[in-house]
């Protein structure tokens, strides 16, 4: 069937996007962004990094506790990244979200310039998630294009009271032509099922500490299956920006395995990523060994200017790992690198951004 090879095409995209569920590598940088800051959220909404992570070692693919359903949860953020792939700048991803009384709506964006052997090859991706008020999936539609007709995945979500096996349909259409893939839940799951922002917002709703080991379970809507990830958090590490400015971050490892469409979960390993956050779980870049693909965030001040002037910055030339930490205590009072200076750097012209220290206090 014609939806097939689409269904073949999409996975991969599905690579290089950086959300989508899975397997979207990142990489992007902001021109003057040099101090990460959060921007987007105000300080009511914040979750304080200084509480504790619940344990995630007494039940199988456990996640961070979720608040419950009349508990808003944290919200995930508008965003903006810079993407790249054997370090050329190949498109960016923009995200946008909405929150009302039913939970969270989210839109996100990536659009992306590849050259594979020789030949430019565009893709759009636009990936849509309802969810509720607690973080968990209510619904999705996704929307893939690398020149033909577009594919689409949606589904909505049954309550877990309809049966004991609940089953997620999810349609698939291109070109005038529909086909349905039953996921069973996945067995042995206690834990809330995320979208494909399930490991952003699980980091929002908890930051990660060091020597941390957590486990979610988030759909991957391009692959058509559940996703089983597994996030350490393994050092506290300066990280330099591409303007050759060092910040302190958390570099959190994942890695994960795809549930079958039965809901038993596969033992071949799916994908490997390596993440950067602040101390309040806000990410900042994405890397996979695929392509060497990655992503930095940017702010939108930043992201307009450079899609005005058609320049966008080159990625740092070396990797530099000054004042590694791999302490597995709670965060620090004061992050390596950071202390506050009159020599702050600037988010974006005219916008003094705070020191990366009060993200990690």
């Amino acid at each position: 069937m014609k939806i097939r090879h689409f269904v073949l095409l999409s996975l991969s995209v599905s690579l290089f996007l950086i959300h989508c569920g899975c397997t979207r590598q990142e990489s992007a940088r902001e021109k003057t962004m040099n101090a990460p800051v959060h921007t987007e959220t105000s300080p009511s909404t914040q979750t304080s990094p200084d509480t504790e992570t619940s344990s995630h070692t007494e039940i199988p693919y456990t996640a961070a506790a979720a608040p419950s359903e009349a508990e808003p949860f944290q919200i995930l953020e508008n965003a903006n990244f810079l993407c790249y792939a054997d370090k050329m700048h190949v498109g960016t991803e923009t995200r946008t979200t909405t929150q009302n009384a039913s939970g969270l709506q989210i839109r996100d964006t990536s659009r992306l310039t590849l050259n594979r052997y020789g030949n430019s090859v565009s893709a759009s991706v636009t990936h849509e998630e309802s969810l509720t008020p607690s973080g968990r999936l209510a619904s999705f539609r996704t929307s893939v294009s690398m020149g033909g007709a577009p594919i689409q995945y949606e589904g909505t979500l049954p309550p877990h009271s309809v049966s004991p096996m609940p089953v997620l349909s999810v349609t698939v259409s291109s070109q005038g032509m529909t086909q349905t893939q039953k996921l069973a839940f996945p067995h042995g799951t206690k834990t809330e099922l995320f979208g494909s922002f399930g490991v952003e917002i699980s980091l929002l709703q908890t930051p990660i500490r060091l020597g941390e080991t957590r486990e979610i379970v988030r759909l991957n809507p391009t692959m058509l299956r559940w996703e089983y990830v597994k996030l350490r958090c393994a050092v506290l590490e300066d990280l330099p920006l591409p303007d050759g400015q060092l910040f302190p971050f958390y570099r959190v490892e994942l890695e994960s395995k795809l549930f079958e469409t039965d809901g038993t979960l596969s033992e071949t390993q799916f994908q490997k990523e390596t993440l950067w956050c602040d101390g309040k779980g806000l990410l900042w870049k994405r890397w996979s060994p695929l392509m060497e693909l990655s992503a930095w965030r940017v702010s939108a001040s930043a992201l307009a200017e450079y899609r005005k002037s058609g320049k966008y910055p080159p990625l740092p030339t070396q990797t530099l790992q000054a004042n590694v930490s791999e302490k597995p205590d709670s965060r620090p009072n004061e992050s390596p690198g950071s202390s506050a200076s009159p020599n702050t750097p600037l988010l974006h012209a005219g916008n003094k951004s705070p020191d990366l220290a009060e993200n990690l206090n």
